[in-house]
Order: structure tokens, then C-alpha cells, then sequence
């Protein structure tokens, strides 16, 4: 295990991560991992430099992405070469990078772009995807990337696609969420009742949602506690190295070892 927590930049409300990723939770509990729950951008480049002070030996972004590519559908893996913000490239770790590829086992290894403001229209994510050569957009894995080069740090981004690239966004998709980091279901109801027309819009972002969540599901119990970071080994549970010295078996590892 490295000596210092990897941070787990996630872009999740807390509720519906705690659920997804038990997993990353125990280990945070054994300092591990630092868990980031990413509800308000704003505060992101704080909450980094926190986490960043208190030691770390890396930072994964992980969450969903806006799909640039056009052949890439709701629920396709993205394990980012590189990440690319306004006038600069930040690449990230090579190594990070193929175990991600090889636990996950059908991503795409490509550049993601990283935006301050959300691309709606098809026309703009095809302009942005021609300007970067990146196949998916988010808006905090620049963010982390920045930080991570900054401090030195070994640096990752794993992202799945939720919103195809020849689909626009409706408005009410693009409500913010409360302070809690719960849907404000009454901002979207609001945003219907306004725009009726928009509802067949949204129940297809409901269902490019769903598959996504199933992704993120399964992907994350692909990394394993470790995120697949190079030279992580999981410690093991009370008694169990003694069982292993008695019975002459070795523990897993997360490098293979």
C-alpha cells in the first residue's frame, strides 16, 4: 500500500456514492484512499489543496463525461491519455494509465477535455472535440490535473459517458443540484412545467443516467480498493497474515505479485 492516501476526486452526490462504492469508504477508513465528493466545483481547488496538504501518493478523477466522439454510446469507459483545459495539455501517469485499461478492459485510452461550463449542443461538442482531439468532456478533471502537476503528483482520470455526442442536454437536466448534493426535484419539475416539450429529452437523459450508473458500478469493482494504482497492495484483515504464514499461502496483491 503506499505510504500516502491516493484522492478519489469524485463527482458524485454523497448518498448515491456511499452506495456505489462501499469499497472506497472501508479504505478510506484505513487511510488508503480520500474520498472527494465534488457537489460544488467551486470549492473543488480547496478541498484538492486540503487533501493535498495532509499527504498524498496520487489523485484519480472518476465519475461521468460528456461523449465528443461520436461512436462512443452511454455507459463506454473512458481512461484519459491526457487532459486537455484552455492552452494546455496535462498528460497523465503512463502507468496508472495501462492498469486502468487493463482492469477495466474495454476502455478507450484518449484525451478528455476539461471545461469550466457545461457543452449542451452537438455543434459545440463537435467544435470542442475538433479543437482539443479528445473524445469526452467534463468539467473537473482539468481541475485535479492542474493540482496533481502542480504538487508533483501522479495523476489519472477515469471517466464514463452519459450524454452521447450527437445528443443535446435539456434545461432540466441541467438544474443544479441542493447544497446536500440531492437532485432539486422541484427546480426540475419547475423547468418542465416551462418547457413541456422538453420531457422525451429527459427521460432519454434518465435512461443514458441509468447506464452509466450500471457502468460506474461495475468499474469501480474492477479497480479494486486500490484504483488500480501501480505498487498498491490491500493490507490485510486482522489474523489473516498469521493464517497465511501457517497455512504457507500468499495474500493477493494488487499488482499481481
Amino acid at each position: 500500500m503506499p505510504g500516502k492516501p491516493i484522492i478519489f476526486a469524485a463527482a458524485f452526490r454523497p448518498k448515491y456514492y456511499r452506495l456505489m462504492f462501499l469499497a472506497a469508504a472501508l479504505w478510506n477508513a484505513l487511510a488508503a484512499v480520500v474520498v472527494l465528493f465534488l457537489i460544488n466545483k467551486g470549492n473543488l481547488r480547496t478541498a484538492l489543496e486540503d487533501a493535498i496538504a495532509r499527504g498524498a501518493s496520487g489523485i484519480i478523477s472518476f465519475g461521468i463525461a460528456g461523449g465528443l466522439a461520436p461512436d462512443l454510446a452511454p455507459g463506454a469507459w473512458v481512461v484519459a491519455s491526457g487532459v486537455v483545459a484552455a492552452h494546455k495539455r496535462y498528460p497523465t501517469d503512463r502507468d496508472w494509465a495501462r492498469r486502468l485499461l487493463q482492469a477495466l478492459g474495454c476502455a478507450v485510452h484518449a484525451d478528455i477535455a476539461g471545461v469550466d461550463a457545461p457543452v449542451i449542443e452537438p455543434a459545440d461538442k463537435r467544435a470542442l472535440r475538433d479543437a482539443t482531439t479528445s473524445v469526452a468532456v467534463d468539467m473537473e478533471s482539468h481541475i485535479a490535473a492542474e493540482a496533481a502537476q502542480a504538487h508533483g503528483l501522479p495523476f489519472a482520470a477515469c471517466r464514463v459517458i452519459i450524454d452521447p455526442a450527437h445528443r443535446a442536454l435539456p434545461p432540466a437536466a441541467l438544474v443544479n443540484l441542493r447544497p446536500d448534493g440531492t437532485p432539486d426535484v422541484a427546480a426540475v419539475l419547475r423547468s418542465v412545467i416551462r418547457q413541456p416539450r422538453q420531457l422525451p429529452a429527459l427521460l432519454r437523459v434518465a435512461a443514458d443516467a441509468r447506464a452509466a450508473q450500471l457502468a460506474l458500478r461495475a468499474g469501480r469493482q474492477r479497480l479494486g480498493a486500490g484504483l488500480s494504482f501501480p505498487g498498491f497492495e490491500p493490507a490485510s484483515a486482522p489474523g489473516e497474515e498469521d493464517e497465511a504464514r501457517r497455512t504457507g499461502t500468499r495474500l493477493p496483491s494488487a499488482t499481481g505479485a
